[in-house]
């Protein structure tokens, strides 16, 4: 009754490591024991891991896809310029390659900043977070910083709770008051 189905949950970890079972590899568990809450635990972290895996397969197309235009254009410039003896249209294509370059290196410091901004998210503590409550405090500095500015708040009687970094959310909801006045 105890090592069955500890063999079985390491079988199962195995065979999601080498990629041969699905993220649901683990099977659904009835045990109410502690077997059991070891078994969803891992199941959970493996369905967490899948998720993840599939956001950052998607970024990295994403990515690609936005790299591929400029590195065409560049392209065609490197070979109009190679080709053309007027001295004007290699100044045109050079600037043409100039501002493809610095494109690229917008898109490339963009992909650094969102790894760094993610690894710092990954280690920053979550906790329960009263949204409304965040809401009425920073609608309230903004109208104490700028009283011209009016913000029009429905907040529910009872609170709207999530689980994130308040630090990080409230960040993000100045940005947006930033950008809407």
């Amino acid at each position: 009754t105890l090592v069955r189905p500890l063999v079985r949950l390491r079988h199962a970890a195995l065979a999601l490591s080498d990629r041969r079972a699905t993220p649901a590899g683990f099977g659904h568990v009835d045990r109410k024991d502690e077997i059991g809450d070891l078994a969803r635990t891992l199941e959970e972290l493996t369905a967490r891991l899948d998720a993840h895996i599939k956001l950052l397969e998607s970024f990295a197309g994403d990515v690609a896809h936005e790299f591929k235009n400029p590195l065409a254009s560049i392209r065609v410039a490197a070979e109009g310029i190679a080709s053309t003896e007027d001295h004007s249209e290699r100044q045109r294509l050079l600037e043409m390659l100039t501002r493809d370059v610095d494109r690229l290196e917008r898109l490339v410091s963009g992909v650094r900043e969102l790894a760094r901004v993610d690894a710092q998210l990954a280690h920053e503590e979550v906790a329960t977070v009263d949204v409304s409550a965040l809401l009425d405090e920073l609608v309230n500095g903004f109208q104490q910083r700028d009283p011209r500015v009016r913000f029009a708040s429905r907040t529910r009687p009872l609170g709207v709770y999530i689980r994130a970094s308040p630090d990080r959310l409230a960040q993000v909801v100045e940005n947006l008051l930033d950008n809407a006045t």
